[in-house]
């Protein structure tokens, strides 16, 4: 509503209150709940047991208005005796925690309503901020800055192999050889007394081959190795994640299936506690699986979350008898069985014995041309597994092996490898999260949806498992640095989590830390201030990142590109390619693409009404068609093929695409197969037809390119049922880009 809400949904001038409506599709569900109520003698709300989940509760109570008495019942799982015990002890509505997420709804509206049109006006139309979002994102952009500053470094390693073992040089006359981890950013050894391997070195060292070589020193120690925690929401999506490369969003949306199929406990938790229930459970299984790794007591696990949802206990199989996996194998989905199954095996590993065992550490020595030449290597021997039983086959027992200082073996083998230091790894989803909690940004149950947005939103996509910015995100992300810096901060933003949880715990008032944030304190800019300096942002300045004193980064609605100036004015523009990341593109790079950009579009034809061109777009190379009566038609150049050498023929049999392969009819309807390239290269289509010339896509699997104008019926049908299917909905299309046409 407009005039005093203005907005924001929210009047700022009256502590921050915000207006509700009722979502006019949802009139006819309350319409039947207030029915139910008419017959009903008390009314029982049994919501999540958190911010949100508290505050459906006493939503529903304001809209449903009940003249009867309203008990407030929470439970960790969805079985029956847990929802019995819940009625018996019902509670009312915890209005702290309501607060709390009011005032954390009110915040990131403030924030997104505020700063994302903003962003629409200097940088590009629909993009967007939001309090977790945005440092998230800054993160992933941080990322992709330090492996653009990385310098690649050459590093050597010597191995010598002797009598079925082999060891490391560590030390070549008296100085630690240098490895990988000895190197900063900018290529440089972090010691200059370490000794650098050269390849001359390396040759010299050779000679060893056919000498003795004598153990100098021998260390065993016992090791222990700690069971793990429980899952907690934010362990489970990490290792999920790494075991399965399953994506947050997949991970919770099972955690939630499962939740609510009554086969764990509630997912979005904080917390390592089990309950007394939980223990007996799990120790019953361990006895019943895995009876030498059955500690004398339970277990107890310190939560390590400062800022812990209210749902008390770890992520754990429902009931007080754990159902194993193959139990329910034929009854869950193959994705919710892989993730119950990580849940019962963390359980009980939670409660088993640590494991334990013996470790060797051994110096060998040798003498060289080069200086006395230390060798190093190691064995290690598990006597007890605990709890790294789960999940591995019996393993005969084995020993260390006798080894004294003054043994004597004949160097067999001298290899050298040659090696370069790694940048810095992008995050992956699983290693995001594990930052944001660490840093204490935003809450393990939010993650997801967070991962989820920055992704749908353009500002970072997977390259197999890992997080890449766009340049949009390296743009937006480098304004909120420079005009909003505290919003990005990350001690700001944590603190900002601190504060939102006292006001769960009633310790802070929501109307005063929200004027705080909005209008500012103590001297310290608020929201409204920071945008409305803001304004004075140049976009022709701030929608940039600059290259070097002539080249620049842009983006618009169809992606980024490079510019070229002189001063201020725009002298030519090159597509920046989809696939090429921000850590990939040099100032020579970019020239290149513009080179490149002066040649396309290439005319193959200009006759007849229609005019067939070769372009280059974001995507690569496209062939393009346009008629006089407006119809344009264009078509993607599989690999093989030169732009520059490509000829009118040609493209017009790519434009001719999708060719209808074949069609032929079954009991449940008529089908047709097309071929056709896109993207990613050639596929096939298997279409059923519908009213008219509707057709649905059914599957699409890739084909070789070159059988895209050959490959018959029987021989597509045969692949389309052998293959993965691509994807079941169709190829998002693109209008003409504004830079290339």
């Amino acid at each position: 509503e407009k005039k005093k809400y203005g907005r924001f949904g929210v009047d700022i001038e009256d502590g921050f209150k915000p207006y509700y409506v009722t979502d006019p599709e949802k009139k006819s569900t309350i319409t039947s709940l207030k029915a139910l109520l008419k017959d009903a003698s008390e009314l029982y709300l049994a919501t999540d047991e958190d911010r949100e989940g508290e505050a459906i509760a006493w939503h529903l109570i304001q809209v449903l208005k009940p003249k009867i008495p309203v008990k407030r019942m929470v439970f960790q799982e969805i079985t029956k005796s847990a929802i019995e015990e819940s009625v018996q002890n019902t509670r009312s509505i915890d209005m702290d925690m309501v607060e709390a997420q009011e005032t954390r709804r009110i915040l990131d509206r403030l924030y997104g309503y505020e700063l994302s049109p903003l962003l629409w006006r200097k940088v590009a139309s629909r993009t967007s901020a939001g309090r977790v979002q945005s440092v998230a994102t800054r993160m992933i952009v941080e990322r992709e800055r330090e492996r653009e500053r990385f310098k690649e470094a050459e590093w050597r390693d010597v191995k010598a192999e002797f009598s079925a073992m082999s060891a490391r040089l560590s030390s070549l006359g008296g100085k630690q050889v240098a490895q990988g981890k000895d190197f900063d950013s900018s290529g440089k050894a972090q010691d200059p007394d370490l000794k650098i391997l050269s390849k001359g070195d390396c040759e010299i060292l050779k000679s060893l081959e056919g000498r003795p070589i004598e153990v100098a020193q021998v260390k065993e120690k016992a090791f222990r190795r700690s069971s793990p925690a429980p899952f907690t929401t934010s362990t489970l999506q990490q290792v999920a994640g790494n075991k399965l490369g399953l994506s947050s969003r997949t991970i919770m949306r099972s955690a939630q299936s499962l939740y609510e199929n009554g086969f764990i406990t509630y997912m979005r938790t904080d917390s390592t506690d089990l309950s007394q229930e939980a223990l007996d459970a799990a120790r019953e299984e361990i006895a019943k699986l895995y009876p030498k790794a059955l500690p004398a007591s339970p277990k107890k696990y310190e939560t390590r979350s400062p800022g812990a949802q209210e749902a008390h206990e770890a992520i754990r199989p429902a009931g007080s008898k754990f159902h194993s996996p193959e139990e329910l194998k034929t009854t869950l989905s193959l994705v919710d069985y892989k993730i119950y199954s990580l849940i019962y095996e963390r359980t009980l590993a939670s409660q088993m014995k640590d494991a334990c065992g013996k470790s060797l550490s051994v110096v060998l020595k040798a003498p060289s041309p080069l200086g006395e030449a230390l060798f190093e290597t190691g064995f290690q021997v598990i006597e007890d597994p605990g709890f790294s039983a789960i999940g591995s086959e019996d393993e005969k027992a084995s020993s260390l092996p006798s080894l004294k200082p003054g043994q004597k073996f004949v160097i067999e083998k001298i290899e050298e490898g040659l090696h370069c230091t790694q940048p810095p790894a992008r995050y992956t989803e699983a290693s995001l999260v594990k930052a944001l909690e660490a840093k204490g940004i935003g809450r393990p149950s939010t993650y997801a949806a967070i991962i989820s947005t920055i992704i749908d939103r353009g500002y970072a996509k997977e390259r197999g498992r890992a997080l890449v910015p766009s340049w949009l995100a390296v743009i937006v992300t480098t304004i909120m640095e420079n005009y909003f810096s505290s919003l990005v901060d990350y001690s700001f933003t944590a603190r900002m989590e601190e504060g939102l949880d006292q006001i769960a715990k009633g310790e802070e008032g929501e109307e005063k830390w929200l004027s705080d944030f909005y209008f500012g304190d103590s001297g310290e800019k608020g929201l409204k201030e920071l945008a409305q300096e803001a304004e004075s942002i140049d976009p022709r300045v701030s929608s940039r990142v600059d290259l070097g004193p002539d080249l620049s980064v842009r983006v618009n609605h169809f992606g980024a590109y490079v510019e070229k100036r002189e001063g201020e004015e725009r002298k030519a523009t090159a597509p920046i390619p989809d696939d090429l990341s921000p850590d990939e593109l040099t100032y020579s790079l970019a020239q290149d693409l513009l080179s490149k950009a002066q040649m396309f579009p290439r005319v193959l034809k200009d006759e007849g009404g229609e005019r067939v061109e070769v372009c280059n777009g974001r995507f690569g190379y496209y062939v393009s068609s346009q008629k006089e009566d407006g119809e344009v038609k264009t078509a993607s150049i599989p690999e093989g093929y030169d732009p520059l050498l490509l000829t009118v023929e040609e493209a017009e049999k790519f434009l001719s695409l999708p060719r209808l392969v074949g069609s032929y009819s079954q009991e449940k309807g008529e089908y047709e197969v097309f071929s056709n390239i896109g993207r990613y290269g050639a596929y096939l289509s298997l279409c059923k037809k519908g009213r008219g010339n509707s057709r649905r896509v059914l599957k699409r699997v890739s084909m070789p390119n070159g059988e895209v104008f050959s490959m018959g019926l029987e021989e597509a049908k045969s692949l389309l049922s052998s293959s993965d299917p691509l994807s079941t909905m169709a190829f998002k299309t693109f209008p003409p880009d504004p830079v290339t046409g």
